[in-house]
């Protein structure tokens, strides 16, 4: 349980949430995300988890054995496929920006960061990216500690460093909160978060909410068929698990808000400045009130431990594909999937200095000034996570035989059953292909 929040909360929720809410009006945005979460994103996490217990291997194999189970043809293995796929890609970034939140760790220990001068922070975060040894270096630092932990096993290190790190990052969280609260404007906090306008609810709003919804909770990359199938028969309740996380998943990301907003607020600088937020904004903000570097090296402490988490619970799901479908040693396969990562993040990171002027889609409208960081997030999150978690539902509410999905929930035929997968054959294939085609 704790490894599937693990995958859920990382820099979705911390570094990119509050700037998306910021960007895309507050409280309008944070009430279409909670309704995407729980209508969409959450039914899609528990039919992966039906697929993953009772198919009992990695995603392609799970998928193979509920097919030939229900009698339909194993090419559904694809969802497997994308899934896997997915995570490659999520990783591909993820560990660029997680690089980047190491690199902040040397600046707070000095206290260079926290200052009222902008160009000094401003400098500080492009003179980084701007220096492709140096971002290499972290990156690099975070793959190494993810490997590291893996190779201890699914018990000694994947299961392990939840149990550690997961509670450590709430109870800083929840610290965070209570000082940023303290100190900050908390009253404009709660305005900004629920005090919607229906002028700011659009359809971008809308498309923009549940993307976030899909990128957070994981839906579409297989993660809920990777941690259902280490679970046994009637081990846990899987519509609980489901609700668990996503209950999990939507906390976090509220109490990012409540951790960041106030001090921005106290500052009197807009949430709207995008995904510069955390590392040229809040050094700022930061810098002018009680406790500044504290509240500062605290979050930034909590946004390092997330991402790895998260990192760490991401990288399992390929993993388990090239264990067991591929046949590789679990070592030889982490350190495979490590160089093959290695490279992918370096040439990424390049986005943002060597490659800074290579936009391989420039011929196509709408991309003539995409880097490859730029199009590899949009065929991550607009392009193959909606696409996996579509394949997921098409094969659980047209494919996957009724009988299989009530005896994993525990739960008999009735009309709650009825309107739910009225709801997955027709609502929730509808909402996503709405955000694929929007983008």
């Amino acid at each position: 349980m704790l490894t599937a929040i693990g995958m859920a909360v990382g820099l979705g929720n911390i570094w990119r949430f509050p700037y998306i809410m910021g960007t895309n009006g507050g409280a309008g945005f944070l009430f279409i995300y909670l309704v995407t979460v729980f209508s969409v994103s959450m039914p899609i996490l528990i039919m992966e988890l039906i697929i993953g217990r009772r198919g009992q291997a990695n995603p392609v194999d799970s998928v193979i054995n509920v097919a030939r189970e229900s009698g339909v043809s194993s090419k559904w293995k694809i969802i497997g496929l994308v899934g896997v796929l997915n995570n490659v890609l999520t990783l591909s970034f993820y560990f660029v920006v997680a690089g980047w939140v190491l690199a902040y760790v040397p600046k707070l220990l000095n206290g260079s960061l926290i200052t009222d001068s902008s160009d000094t922070v401003s400098s500080s975060y492009y003179s980084l990216l701007s220096n492709p040894l140096l971002v290499i270096f972290w990156q690099t630092l975070c793959i190494v500690f993810v490997a590291g932990m893996l190779l201890r096993g699914v018990k000694g290190g994947l299961e392990r460093a939840m149990k550690i790190m997961m509670p450590a990052l709430f109870v800083l969280l929840l610290a965070l909160v209570v000082i940023s609260c303290s100190v900050g404007n908390f009253t404009a906090t709660l305005n900004f978060l629920f005090r919607p306008s229906t002028s700011g609810i659009t359809s971008e709003v809308f498309l923009v909410a549940l993307g976030q919804a899909f990128f957070t909770m994981g839906v579409g990359g297989s993660a809920g068929i990777v941690f259902g199938s280490y679970l046994k028969k009637n081990q846990t309740s899987l519509a609980s698990s489901g609700l668990g996380i996503a209950l999990a998943d939507t906390s976090v990301a509220a109490l990012a808000g409540f951790a960041v907003f106030p001090i921005v607020f106290a500052r009197g600088i807009s949430p709207a400045l995008g995904e510069e937020l955390v590392f040229i904004t809040m050094p700022l903000a930061f810098s002018e009130v009680p406790f500044g570097a504290f509240l500062y090296t605290l979050f930034m402490a909590m946004l390092s431990m997330a991402a790895l988490t998260s990192a760490i619970a991401i990288f399992e799901i390929p993993l388990t594909w090239i264990t067991e479908r591929l046949q590789v040693a679990r070592r030889k396969a982490i350190v495979l999937l490590a160089g093959f990562l290695w490279l992918a993040t370096m040439l990424v990171s390049f986005s943002f200095n060597l490659l800074s002027e290579f936009h391989p889609l420039e011929f196509i409208n709408g991309f003539e000034t995409s880097t490859l960081f730029d199009l590899v997030m949009f065929a991550n999150l607009e392009v193959f996570f909606p696409l996996g978690a579509l394949l997921v539902v098409v094969f659980f509410a047209y494919r996957l035989d009724k009988t299989i999905a009530l005896d994993e929930l525990n739960w008999k035929e009735s009309r709650i059953t009825t309107l739910l997968y009225f709801h997955a054959r027709y609502l929730i294939p509808l909402a996503i292909v709405i955000m694929m085609a929007a983008s």
